[in-house]
C-alpha cells in the first residue's frame, strides 16, 4: 500500500510504502474442491457430519444439515491442505532416503516395498496439491512439470491481494485503513445511497430522427441516369 504525503517546501512528495499489511478477513464462502474425492477420509467425513440431528420441519432440518456439513468440511479442508507443503517436503525426504537405501541394497524386498509406499504417498500429495491449485485459480492448467505449482500459488496470493480493501477514500475526503472503519464506511455509504427519498434524473437525449415512408420509398427506387450527373 502506498501513501503520498504532503510535499512541504520541497517540489517532491514523499511516498510512504506499507509492506505486507495484515488485515483480518471475513468468513469465506464454502467451495467444493474436486481433489477431495481422492482423499480416503472425505466420504466418511461427509457421512459422519450428515448424521447430526436437528429439530424442526424437514426443510429446516435439511438446511441445518447442509450448513453443519459445510462447516465440518471447511475445518477438514484446513487440516488437510493447511500443512500440505510441509507434508510434501517431509514425504519427499522420506522417498529420497528410501531410494538411497534401495540403491545400496536393490534386492531387499522390505526396502522395495517401503520405496513403493513412499512413492505412492508422494504422488498422491502432488496430485491433491495440483488439483487444489488448479480449481482455486480458475485457470487452464499448464502441463509443464512440478515448477508450475509455485507459479499457481503465487497467482492465488496475487488474486487474494487484489480482492482485499486496504484503504478506503470516504465521502468527506478522508481516508481510513482500519478494517472496522472500512466496514463501517462501506455500510454507511450504501445506507445513504439506498435511503435517498428522491433523486434528480438526468434529462433524456432528444429523439433520433426517423425516416418517413416517402423517404424510404425514395431510397428504394431505381436510380435515374440524370441523378448520376
Amino acid at each position: 500500500m502506498v501513501e503520498y504525503l504532503p510535499p512541504g517546501i520541497s517540489d517532491h512528495s514523499p511516498m510512504k510504502v506499507i509492506c505486507d499489511p495484515s488485515f483480518p478477513s471475513g468468513p469465506l464462502p464454502f467451495k467444493y474442491f474436486e481433489s477431495w474425492e481422492s482423499v480416503p477420509s472425505f466420504h466418511s467425513t461427509v457421512h459422519e457430519a450428515w448424521k447430526a440431528q436437528f429439530e424442526g420441519n424437514p426443510m429446516f432440518k435439511f438446511v441445518k444439515k447442509l450448513a453443519h456439513t459445510m462447516m465440518v468440511l471447511k475445518r477438514w479442508n484446513v487440516e488437510l491442505y493447511g500443512p500440505i507443503h510441509h507434508k510434501l517436503s517431509s514425504c519427499k525426504r522420506e522417498l529420497d532416503d528410501a531410494q538411497a537405501a534401495l540403491h545400496q541394497d536393490p534386492c531387499n524386498p522390505l526396502l522395495m516395498a517401503s520405496e513403493q509406499a513412499f512413492r505412492a504417498n508422494y504422488t498422491s500429495l502432488l496430485s491433491q496439491e495440483e488439483q487444489f491449485a488448479r480449481q482455486k485459480l480458475r485457470q487452464l492448467w499448464l502441463a509443464a512439470g512440478d515448477s508450475n505449482t509455485k507459479f499457481f500459488y503465487n497467482s492465488i496470493k496475487s488474486r487474494s491481494a487484489r480482492n482485499t480493501i486496504c484503504r478506503l477514500h470516504k465521502a468527506d475526503g478522508s481516508f481510513c485503513s482500519n478494517p472496522e472503519e472500512i466496514k463501517d464506511a462501506t455500510v454507511e455509504f450504501y445506507r445513504s445511497l439506498l435511503n435517498r427519498s428522491s433523486f434528480t434524473a438526468q434529462p433524456l437525449p432528444p429523439p433520433i430522427g426517423t425516416v418517413t415512408e416517402d423517404e424510404n420509398a425514395s431510397l428504394c427506387s431505381t436510380v435515374l441516369e440524370d441523378e448520376l450527373h
